[in-house]
């Protein structure tokens, strides 16, 4: 066995050759797989093959008071990568997750104790769980977060993009939260079943306006008229290879 490009010996088949693979752009690995390019996952930068990703803290070499999170990479080429689903529902804008979740935290945190005495006396003890975990589930309707992980389900990796604004859902739902406790605690004391019970109409209200906003979303996006690619058009157009510019197909009749 030898090396294709330097004719250099090589002592079995899938084995990489050093001084080659230092002249490449991003060097392949010694592991068969990806070298044969049989892994799971498609690295779009360097065109590789993995089955497993690595991870980073992003910005690299960060200073000691910059905060870092971490990043998918590959760990053919180390680029930043990001898991991108094939059927991704339309999300809401970064403001507006900010302001469901502030508005579930805020909600969940005042509810009135006559709700709670009437929750106990009509359903039980473990009915006041039961007011929480209807504000989980309607703020996972109107936000509709990924509860699958990276490389679950029908998707593939692509190039890390800019993520949406994180501070303007951060400083939404601080906002949406703050409002929440400010107003439990500027109104007299009598109007806290009543202003809750606004704060909680105003919840599920935006989770149905979320709800409606997807669905018609959605279904514009399916009736956008599909653009056809210019390959595919002159593909169509073009004559069969059956017969020439010049050669017409000629009929077959039998004998009269």
């Amino acid at each position: 066995m030898h090396c294709e490009q330097c004719r250099r010996p090589l002592q079995h088949s899938q084995e990489i050759c050093q001084a080659c693979n230092q002249e490449l752009s991003y060097p392949a690995s010694s592991n068969s797989n990806k070298a044969l390019g049989v892994g799971r996952h498609h690295c779009p930068a360097c065109n590789g093959f993995f089955d497993h990703w690595t991870t980073t803290l992003l910005p690299r070499n960060a200073r000691w008071y910059t905060p870092q999170g971490q990043a998918i990479t590959c760990p053919l080429c180390e680029e930043v990568l990001q898991w991108k689903r094939d059927a991704e529902p339309e999300q809401l804008p970064a403001g507006f997750q900010g302001i469901a979740f502030g508005l579930m935290w805020g909600i969940a945190y005042t509810i009135h104790p006559h709700v709670r005495l009437w929750a106990t006396e009509q359903l039980g003890k473990w009915s006041l769980l039961l007011i929480p975990l209807l504000l989980i589930v309607m703020f996972f309707v109107a936000v509709r977060p990924s509860v699958q992980g990276v490389g679950v389900g029908p998707g593939r990796f692509i190039l890390a993009q800019v993520q949406p604004n994180r501070k303007a859902k951060i400083w939404a739902g601080l906002l949406s939260g703050t409002a929440v406790f400010v107003g439990h605690w500027a109104v007299p004391q009598d109007t806290w079943l009543s202003l809750w019970c606004a704060w909680f109409g105003l919840g599920a209200s935006g989770c149905v306006a979320a709800v409606l906003w997807r669905h018609f979303a959605e279904r514009r996006k399916h009736l956008q008229p599909q653009v056809i690619q210019p390959s595919s058009l002159s593909a169509s157009c073009s004559p069969s290879p059956r017969y020439s510019s010049h050669q017409q197909p000629t009929s077959r009749s039998g004998p009269v």
